[in-house]
């Protein structure tokens, strides 16, 4: 993620160095957290809310720094202009994904649970980030080729983890896919929903409640008849 920020590819204690204003509205920067790691959190949290609700092209770095509350100079320490602002809170939200979802799975060799595993994993991190996923659906478009073809291969490299868990399970004989990549896309797409229909889908359902329900229906859809007895405690 340090790529996209002005500093480069500089450490954190570099960062940190370079970092010399004090907490905005009179914060401190918790003690286990390196300073320069604990501002770009403050930044991307308060770009994604006057994002949210202003849209990228009325947002300005004033409202940002004001949101986050430190200098407009400081965020110019972080960041180039207002794209590489956007392109950071993106890619963050992809990270946490690359984080989250190989932690899920360590250790587990069964497939299918390996499936429910990191589909339990990405559903949670949507539901976390569900303000920053909805904001990537809406202005993605505005970054330039090169910035959406890194949010795009970012994407892309998420699915790792599903595809794998499916093309073992179909090898193992327990799933028959006729294409692993687009039934990954499906589970991905069903825990983009929690997102993107918030408002509706929580009304219905707990977290918990509708990723047991999505999983089921993949499950429903793809397993074997022996596979289907076998694991119906997650259908």
């Amino acid at each position: 993620m340090d790529e996209v920020l002005d500093v480069g590819a500089a450490s954190g204690d570099e960062l940190a160095v370079r970092d010399s204003e004090g907490p905005g509205a009179g914060a401190e920067a918790p003690a286990h957290r390196p300073r320069a790691e604990w501002r770009r959190r403050q930044i991307i949290d308060a770009a994604t809310s006057v994002m949210e609700r202003e849209g990228f092209h009325r947002t300005s770095m004033a409202a940002v720094a004001e949101a986050a509350g430190i200098s407009v100079g400081l965020i110019y320490q972080y960041v180039q202009n207002k794209e590489d602002l956007l392109q950071l809170v993106l890619l963050d939200v992809l990270e946490d994904f690359r984080a989250a979802l190989p932690a899920a799975t360590k250790g587990i060799d069964d497939p299918i649970e390996r499936l429910a595993r990191v589909f339990d994993a990405y559903c949670t991190v949507i539901d976390l980030r569900h303000r920053a996923l909805v904001l990537a659906y809406r202005e993605t478009r505005t970054l330039a080729p090169e910035g959406r073809k890194r949010v795009m291969d970012a994407e892309r490299g998420k699915l790792g983890p599903f595809v794998t868990a499916i093309e073992d399970a179909a090898a193992r004989g327990t799933m028959e896919v006729e294409d692993p990549t687009l039934l990954a896309y499906t589970l991905v797409m069903s825990a983009h929903a929690w997102a993107l229909k918030h408002w509706f889908l929580s009304e219905r359902a707990t977290l918990d409640e509708y990723r047991r329900h999505q999983l089921g229906l993949v499950l429903r859809a793809s397993l074997t008849p022996e596979a289907l007895d076998h694991y119906k405690a997650l259908l």
